[in-house]
């Protein structure tokens, strides 16, 4: 099984940037994994361009319609190289992924079109998120930092932008396309939970006692100290190459 890795990221912060090499250092490690970074970048010259291991979008970063915005152009962007792959994620840089678990998973439970660890069902006004009203309540969509596409939901998605609703974020408005051609998602998680929340203070605990409830993605995001989210990511990554040796 090979894994194409797209990661939703932003370099105006320094804990991104730490996140950015902390994440590229661990998922080299992976031989059928290849990641992609992607993010905005006024200075290019090309609508698209490719710099070391990440895709820069022409235009300058902003929440909602961007994030929709570039991750639809990245997307497209790989649409040939995916050809070569089994499956695709996108992911984001709060985000880390135990790809080992993950490719077992998909063995066990494959992805028809579209899936991943953390579904969630809309029922909240998210202004900012393009979330205005009621009209897309108890829509079935897959978190962020785990949005999994077969080639057959690839497909789906790329040829049918014109039916997305770009007024949302993009995990939203991905959940919304698939509930609107009638696709059911595939929960990964259906079984037991394959997602955590990283605590905030992850060097008080045992991380070894995290690592044997097996979970596949560890999201870490909070508003007190990003800073202190990077370090979290660099014990968890670390402890799962040692644990994978």
């Amino acid at each position: 099984m090979k894994i194409l890795n797209l990661i939703l990221y932003s370099d105006n912060k320094d804990y991104y940037k730490k996140m950015y090499n902390i994440l590229t250092n661990y998922y080299n490690h992976y031989s059928y994994v290849k990641t992609y970074f992607y993010k905005y970048n006024e200075n290019i010259n090309n609508d698209v361009e490719l710099i070391d291991n990440i895709i820069n979008i022409k235009g300058k970063e902003n929440y909602n319609p961007g994030i929709l915005e570039k991750t639809l152009k990245t997307l497209k962007y790989v649409e040939k190289e995916f050809e070569d792959y089994d499956y695709l994620i996108r992911t984001n840089i709060s985000s880390v992924v135990d790809f080992d678990l993950l490719k077992e998973q998909l063995e066990a439970t494959p992805i028809l079109y579209s899936g991943g660890t953390h579904i969630l069902i809309l029922k909240w006004i998210d202004e900012p998120a393009g979330i205005i009203d009621t009209r897309h309540f108890f829509t079935p969509y897959v978190s962020g930092t785990s949005i999994i596409f077969s080639k057959e939901g690839y497909k789906l998605l790329i040829n049918n932008t014109h039916l997305i609703d770009k007024t949302l974020i993009d995990d939203v408005a991905i959940g919304v396309f698939f509930k609107t051609i009638n696709i059911q998602l595939t929960n990964l998680s259906y079984n037991n939970n394959r997602h955590i929340d990283v605590p905030e203070n992850l060097k008080y605990y045992d991380i070894n006692n995290i690592l044997n409830d097996n979970f596949i993605v560890y999201r870490n995001r909070h508003d007190t100290d990003r800073n202190e989210d990077a370090n979290n990511m660099k014990i968890i990554t670390d402890a799962i190459l040692n644990k994978n040796k």
